[in-house]
């Protein structure tokens, strides 16, 4: 994905496939290679630099020795690889490797990151391109944008990418006798060969592998060799050039064809020499960190660590490998082992117990290479440094040396003397391998190669995120799933709150509409904010222009000619509430005068889909209609009633019971549940307060099951996308009709276009609520008890490397918060990885409920005559603090 990202803005169409390439001139005399004279030039960094033109991706050396070709591979998001998976993935790099790399060839393994271009960071904006007249929300907005861009400049926010190359050995040459037409065709061959060998094997072990174009390969090189330039668009270079097609006489002659090379293009900036311990490109410092003495072990995870540890810092880490001869090794190892074991047999040496154990661990390597298939290899481990400042890149090679010496034994070596043969040594496709190699195993090489990449989220990024490595996570809740559901679990608060909240502030100003269940008041604000509608529901609540709250459970359901199973099941569940249904038998008789009601209650209207023809239509009614169908039920399916007292009964007592929830008949609830549907919701953004309700579980469970069906409805007579947030489903959990109602939210929400997203701080109530769980294609965690985190892994099948990562949650109150994002791409499959919100000062000022904050928001709009006055102040006073800092 993050090459086509990148592919996709980068691109710019380029000269090279427009010029011609010069004509065939005749053989060189003598049957031998023609030789290209060289333009006048001092020596310069350009005249050192080892390419030829790449062809199809093939980087031919202009000495020979060597042809490279290489692969952008992507690895795993951290979500999907726990530790058994990373040892198995080693285990199958390493077999690769042995198969696949001939002895006495190799490659390099390089994993890049730069600080990131602008086209990078505008991808992740692109969702949030309305405009909004509203002075509040677009300040919100262009703050946001304003904080990625500024941080963008500042070098902190990067890309990472993974390059795999290796190298096929070539007959030496001198550096200006191209190869023979012959000679070219035969090495394109082998690698083409090669490469598709390596492809397939990269496919199947889920690296996701891309062949490098011509582009890829010199925007490579470009990068490394101007560190300075790394965040800027790559240039277009201008031509093709391929020395098979050159006569030396027009060299003579137009000395400019030889700068059309690809050396002459890549190298913009000059490298200074002049300071001991670093380089200098522009005003970036560079350093140098090897490894000169191999430790006794790797780990899988030895590059993911460095990778963590170096967040959004600008790097490259080379990995050389080298396939050894075998043969010429256990053999060298033999001789050497033999002579040990001489010295620790002769009485006259008397070796000591340090000569034994070298033996012994000689012997065993031998017994790994022959009997369990671990051949020899040489490797090299690097990481080439670039810093603004002194402070930087010693606090970088620190970082660096700290990871490298927690493989047991290690030595690193800082380059200082050696560190410009090392920079030109380890650069991509370069004619030299580092200096700096160590013996080892292939299981060596394995573990060197990353297992796990940045997860860079959903394509069409709504939500702009960071993540741990300084890179950006795009999301967008309707892309890439099995479904839209979302649920948010952690602790009281551990952020789940402000998660939402900046969902709605990032999706509703561009078009969603909002919906929301809010049991505390935690909304009230960031619902303003949107300039949406604060609904008070309860029984005595009453409308800004006087009327009752009125939401009228017998309203048709948009889409339905006629009331289907599920809202039978939904008026019954209200009924039950109210204690109006405590069997079966008083169940049967209120469906039997539901079917009834909604018979008598429907019109024949005109088909609009069939000229001629009319539709039963059920037109809605009153809960006073329905105890009038009630009061007068006769039948009970095909049977009379006259003649079973137990149902006449259940009949008359029911008529009798309903009278109290009547309009004008002295129940506190009658003006709330008979009469026609008050509540309108006109705006952007509707938060239903329901918490004078919670104090009876008879009334909370009324009024969440009436504003749930009710924003079910709204939603599904709106066109676009919806998103309906329902806070605190544990006390969903507890009643079946609610949890009925809130899996029908998560069950039906793609079809109609429905993001719905519960909350809550129990892993419990997810469980119980099962419908959730297999409908939800994003779970969201913030800080989680040890206790709900294990509940979690069981009910959801999470692998261990999940539950580390929901471990190591870190939480800034008011300035950034983490958060674990799973992606439910299959059954029990799931991608994803930690991504961080960053709170601009102007959402924090709008989303904050904490009581301090509230109370000083609340002063400061007092005194400046706005909320939106307020919040701005609030907000600038803070930037400027942190100026000021």
């Amino acid at each position: 994905m993050l090459s086509k990202v990148l592919t996709h803005f980068l691109s710019r169409p380029s000269p090279e496939a427009h010029v011609q390439k010069p004509a065939r001139v005749s053989s060189a005399k003598g049957g031998k290679p023609a030789r290209v004279a060289r333009p006048v030039s001092g020596k310069s960094l350009i005249e050192q630099l080892p390419w030829a033109e790449p062809d199809d991706g093939a980087v031919f050396l202009r000495g020979g020795e060597r042809l490279w070709f290489g692969f952008e591979i992507q690895p795993a998001t951290a979500a999907q690889v726990d530790y058994a998976r990373a040892q198995a993935l080693s285990e199958g790099i390493r077999v690769m490797l042995n198969q696949a790399v001939p002895m006495g060839e190799g490659g390099r393994l390089i994993v890049e990151r730069v600080p990131a271009p602008e086209a990078f960071v505008e991808y992740f904006l692109q969702g949030q391109r309305a405009t909004t007249p509203d002075p509040l929300l677009h300040r919100i907005m262009e703050a946001e944008h304003e904080d990625l861009r500024g941080a963008r400049l500042r070098g902190e926010i990067t890309v990472t990418r993974f390059f795999l190359t290796f190298y096929v050995n070539v007959p030496k040459r001198p550096k200006d006798v191209p190869p023979t037409e012959a000679e070219y065709r035969a090495q394109m061959a082998l690698v083409r060969r090669k490469r598709t060998n390596l492809l397939h094997r990269l496919e199947g072990l889920g690296l996701t592998p891309t062949v490098m174009s011509n582009r890829e390969v010199k925007w490579l090189i470009w990068r490394y060799l101007n560190g300075n330039l790394a965040a800027a668009h790559p240039p277009a270079f201008t031509s093709q050039l391929d020395f098979r097609d050159f006569d030396p006489d027009d060299l003579k002659k137009d000395r400019s064809a030889a700068t059309l090379t690809t050396r002459y293009q890549v190298a913009e900036t000059e490298i200074g020499t002049d300071h001991p311990g670093y380089l200098t490109m522009g005003d970036r410092l560079i350093g140098a960190i090897s490894i000169g003495k191999g430790g006794s072990g790797t780990g899988v995870h030895i590059i993911d660590n460095l990778l963590e540890a170096l967040q959004n810092k600008h790097f490259y880490v080379m990995v050389d490998f080298e396939h050894l001869q075998q043969g010429t090794e256990k053999a060298r190892l033999d001789t050497a082992v033999e002579e040990l074991e001489g010295m620790v047999d002769s009485l006259v040496m008397r070796a000591g117990e340090g000569t034994s154990a070298k033996a012994r661990k000689a012997r065993e390597a031998i017994h790994e290479a022959e009997y369990r298939g671990k051949h020899f290899w040489r490797l090299g481990f690097t990481t080439v440094l670039y810093a603004r400042t002194r402070e930087e890149l010693t606090e970088m090679l620190e970082k660096t040396r700290s990871e490298y010496s927690l493989m047991q034994g290690a030595h690193a070596i800082i380059s200082n003397e050696q560190l410009r043969r090392t920079f030109f040594d380890v650069m991509p496709f370069s004619r030299q391998l580092t200096i700096h190699r160590v013996k080892g195993h292939c299981s060596n090489v394995a573990d060197a190669f990353p297992k796990v990449s940045p997860w860079m989220g959903t394509l069409d990024p709504m939500i702009p995120l960071r993540n741990r490595h300084g890179g950006l996570t795009g999301l967008n809740p309707k892309k890439g799933g099995t479904n839209f559901g979302m649920m948010v679990i952690g602790q009281s608060g551990g952020g789940k709150s402000v998660w939402n909240m900046n969902l709605l502030l990032s999706m509703v100003p561009p078009g969603v509409r909002a919906f929301i269940l809010d049991p505390k008041h935690d909304y009230e604000e960031t619902t303003w904010s949107l300039r949406g509608q604060v609904i008070s529901i309860s029984a005595t609540a009453r409308l800004p222009d006087g009327r009752p709250v009125r939401i009228n459970i017998f309203d048709p359901t948009p889409g339905e000619d006629q009331p289907g199973p599920e809202k039978t099941a939904f008026i019954i569940a209200v009924f039950r509430t109210l204690d109006l249904v405590p069997d079966r038998l008083h169940q049967a008789v209120l469906e039997a005068a539901l079917q009834q009601f909604f018979l008598l209650k429907s019109r024949r209207v005109p088909d609009p889909e069939k000229v001629g023809e009319y539709r039963e239509v059920y037109m809605g009614g009153r809960l006073r209609d329905f105890v009038q169908v009630l009061s007068t039920l006769s039948r009970i399916g095909s049977e009379g009633i006259h003649d079973k007292p137990h149902f006449l009964q259940i009949r008359d007592s029911l008529t009798a019971l309903f009278q109290s929830y009547l309009a004008g008949q002295g129940g506190v609830l009658g003006e709330f549940l008979d009469g026609w549907t008050t509540v309108e919701s006109g705006a952007s953004c509707v938060t239903f307060d329901v918490s004078s309700m919670y104090n009876d579980p008879t009334l909370r469970a009324l009024g969440i099951l009436l504003i749930g069906e009710f924003m079910f409805q709204q939603a599904a007579r709106t066109a676009g996308t919806k998103i309906g947030i329902f806070e605190e489903l544990g006390v969903l959990a507890h009643i079946p009709e609610l949890e009925q109602l809130v899996n029908r939210w998560f069950k039906t929400g793609r079809s109609l276009g429905m993001i719905p997203v519960g909350t809550s701080q129990d892993v419990k109530d997810f469980e119980k609520l099962g419908g959730l769980i297999n409908n939800s294609a994003w779970v969201v965690m913030s800080a989680l008890g040890a206790g709900e985190l294990a509940g979690l892994q069981e009910v959801m099948h999470l692998s261990d490397k999940v539950a580390e990562l929901a471990a190591s949650l870190t939480l800034r109150p008011g300035v950034m918060g983490e958060y674990l994002v799973l992606q439910k791409v299959a059954d029990n499959v799931h991608v994803g990885d930690v991504v961080q919100l960053w709170m601009s000062p102007e959402k924090l000022w709008t989303v904050t409920t904490q009581d301090e904050e509230k109370t000083r928001r609340q002063t400061y709009t007092q005194r400046l005559g706005g909320r939106t006055e307020a919040i701005l102040q609030l907000a600038a006073e803070i930037r400027t603090r942190r100026k000021v800092a």
